[in-house]
């Protein structure tokens, strides 16, 4: 058992399929509550931060989406989801989950809970038969790349959406046998990197 000096018992997390006693307020409250922090730290903007009971709700339904949530001592601390989308891009083609809404409570983080957030969305992705999973951070979002890259994603793609102020990385987990050999997805990712820092250096 391992217990940490806010008191509560990290050997007993438990991560679940959200349920109506879990409200999307709750869910928003801990996305406000990590992005504040990880906005106080690094000064990215994050388009989520503000996102109302309603929209998450909706945003999740449309995309045919799930919500998992991490509790421990009976406390919602962190969560993550899984939605779907047909693509057809060069690294992957079909119907690919992507993990958004993820965030930990600031007390809870570095704790492992986002690892198991992100085993259960793979194991859930792999039941139904997805293609691939695919995320996307902010280029600057050190632990998250880090974290995404130990669990075997490949970074694809480099993005520099319109009215944020900063660059995110797209990656992807292949569920089956990876379609590419990883020095070409390197070459690749390195390649729209650098031609998307050019055009933001000439404009």
């Amino acid at each position: 058992m391992k217990i940490y000096s806010g008191g509560y018992d990290m050997s007993n997390i438990r991560i679940i399929e959200k349920t109506d006693d879990i409200t999307y307020s709750q869910i928003c409250d801990i996305l406000k509550s990590a992005h504040k922090k990880a906005i106080d730290e690094s000064g990215i903007e994050i388009s989520t931060n503000n996102i109302t009971p309603e929209e998450l709700e909706e945003k999740i339904s449309s995309l045919n989406g799930v919500i998992f949530v991490a509790i421990v001592d009976g406390r919602a601390v962190a969560t993550t989801s899984v939605t779907t989308r047909l693509i057809n891009r060069w690294f992957a083609k079909g119907l690919v989950a992507s993990t958004r809404f993820t965030a930990t409570l600031p007390e809870y983080q570095r704790r492992g809970i986002a690892r198991k957030l992100k085993e259960k969305a793979i194991s859930y992705s792999i039941k139904k038969g997805y293609y691939a999973m695919m995320s996307t951070i902010a280029e600057n979002n050190i632990p998250s790349y880090n974290l995404q890259i130990s669990e075997g994603y490949t970074p694809v793609d480099f993005i520099k959406f319109t009215n944020i102020n900063h660059c995110s990385i797209r990656l992807i987990k292949w569920l089956g046998e990876r379609p590419y050999p990883i020095c070409y997805c390197k070459l690749r990712y390195i390649c729209k990197k650098i031609y998307v820092k050019l055009r933001l250096h000439l404009e």
